[in-house]
């Protein structure tokens, strides 16, 4: 099946929404997916070296890997805000502040 036009759907979704929250779990429904065949059809259509042929011009090429570069910064940056947001909130609440401090750490490693 070519999922082309399902991925297509999904990013201007997301460009649609760059400045507000973003769900994966939305972004797969409105896809027409669940969030795990997203992710999976998302994976394959990155993965596939047959859509970046030797032959290809580079303007399809470098549309591509843009592509992928905005899926990376999109995950880099839903890191990076989700830890600043768990630092906040345990400042609010301490009582669990070790646990979202911990989270917040693991949402700085490379992942």
């Amino acid at each position: 099946m070519d999922y082309n036009l399902f991925l297509k759907s999904a990013f201007a979704y997301i460009e649609n929404r760059v400045n507000s929250e973003i769900s994966m779990d939305e972004v797969a429904r409105v896809a027409g997916f669940s969030t795990a065949h997203f992710r999976d059809v998302f994976r394959g259509a990155t993965a596939d070296e047959q859509e970046f042929p030797a032959e290809a011009p580079l303007p399809m090429l470098m549309e591509r890997l843009m592509c992928q570069i905005d899926a990376q910064t999109v995950v880099g940056e839903g890191r990076w805000n989700a830890g600043l947001f768990l630092k906040r909130e345990a400042e609010r609440f301490p009582e669990v502040g070790s646990s979202l401090r911990a989270g917040a750490d693991y949402l700085k490693k490379d992942g």
